[in-house]
């Protein structure tokens, strides 16, 4: 069960995911040079046009995802405490999928090195955090590649 600070690392976490991140990637314009106060009127204010663009991945809330839906597991809080581990495997997940590989032959790699690797005490918990890093992977880091 989760404790209070990593509920509250948690909630912090989704409260930043909340604001923009629109203002993080500088080739964003965020004012269209066209907006302009109505003629003769400079008492009236003109909000600028907003523009969208292509931001980023948010991190922020892929860890999130990840420790949410690992919170009843072993893996429980590992995303919090080791958030670079998490996203640098979402990443390599991502770069795979790019390759051409499929999911199943994803985390058949992935499980496979884990195994190698000594992996955690439960085999079934080791594909449950591969299932969610890929799912979450796929929905926030690689959206092109959600099912």
């Amino acid at each position: 069960m989760p404790t209070r600070l990593s509920l509250a690392l948690v909630s912090c976490l989704l409260l930043a995911a909340c604001g923009s991140t629109a203002l993080d990637d500088p080739s964003a314009s965020l004012v269209d040079s066209s907006s302009a106060t109505a003629a003769g009127d400079s008492s009236t204010t003109t909000l600028p046009a907003v523009t969208t663009t292509t931001t980023p991945p948010d991190l922020t809330v892929f860890i999130a995802a990840v420790d949410a839906a690992l919170a009843e597991t072993e893996y429980s809080g590992a995303a919090l405490s080791d958030p670079e581990v998490f996203i640098a495997t979402g990443q390599l997940f991502c770069e795979m999928l790019d390759d051409g590989a499929t999911e199943d032959q994803v985390l058949s790699q992935h499980l496979d090195a884990l195994e190698g690797a000594g992996g955690s005490e439960s085999p079934d918990a080791d594909a449950t955090a591969s299932g969610v890093i890929l799912g979450a992977s796929t929905r926030i880091i690689c959206r092109h590649h959600a099912p």
